[in-house]
This record gives structure tokens, C-alpha cells and sequence, in this order.
């Protein structure tokens, strides 16, 4: 993908795509998590990983409450806020692998539903 169809692409939200269940947003040089994913939806798995992550914020998956995968590994991530998974109760898997300069463990107290946790080849020993 070019540089211009990529800055393109990231200026995009997920408002009113109600029929996407997979979303796949592999090796982007930035996502704006509270920009992209705010917005209510139905999708089921999102794969985040490879990208420039830095920072989960408080709620940003709020209106993805029917989410039962999330993968962000292979990111930057340094702080997951106190409430960045709340609202998650379907989720079944998350993996958090390689978050190297992640030292603090996420709260996950409302993933009532998780299966599946990942955090290996971090920071948090």
C-alpha cells in the first residue's frame, strides 16, 4: 500500500460499516485507536498487530461489545490506561505479545468471558 492510500485509509473511521465482523490493520505506520475504533460496530476479531501503538486509552473499545478477539502484539506499547478493555465482556482472546516496554500488567476486571491471554516476550516480568 503507498504512502498516499495509507494516510487515506487511517483518515477513515468505522462509523457505519455494520456487516464487517474481520478487521485486519497489519504493518500501518500509525492507527489513532480512539479515531478508528469509537464508533459502535459489530466486529467480532481485530488484528492490530505490527503497527505503532503506543498507548491504549481509557474506553476506546467501548462500542465494540460483541469483540471476542483482539490481537495487538507486535506494537510500541508502553501504557494501557486503567479502563482501556472495560465494556469487553465477549471478549474471549487477547494477546498482547511483544509489548516490550509494556511494565505495567493491563487491567482486565469486565473480560468476564477471557479464554485466551498473551502477553509473552514483554516487559512485564
Amino acid at each position: 500500500m503507498n504512502d498516499e492510500i495509507l494516510r487515506k485509509f487511517l483518515k477513515f473511521r468505522f462509523v457505519n460499516i455494520l456487516t464487517l465482523k474481520q478487521l485486519n490493520l497489519l504493518k500501518t505506520s500509525e492507527i489513532n485507536l480512539a479515531h478508528h475504533f469509537s464508533a459502535k460496530n459489530k466486529i467480532l476479531c481485530k488484528n492490530l498487530g505490527n503497527n505503532e501503538i503506543v498507548k491504549i486509552p481509557n474506553n476506546v473499545f467501548r462500542n465494540n461489545s460483541k469483540l471476542s478477539t483482539l490481537e495487538i502484539k507486535s506494537n510500541k506499547i508502553e501504557f494501557i490506561d486503567e479502563d482501556a478493555f472495560k465494556g469487553l465482556a465477549n471478549l474471549k482472546t487477547l494477546i498482547l505479545s511483544e509489548s516490550r516496554k509494556l511494565a505495567r500488567f493491563p487491567n482486565l476486571s469486565g473480560c468476564n468471558a477471557l479464554e485466551h491471554f498473551r502477553i509473552d516476550r514483554g516487559g512485564i516480568f
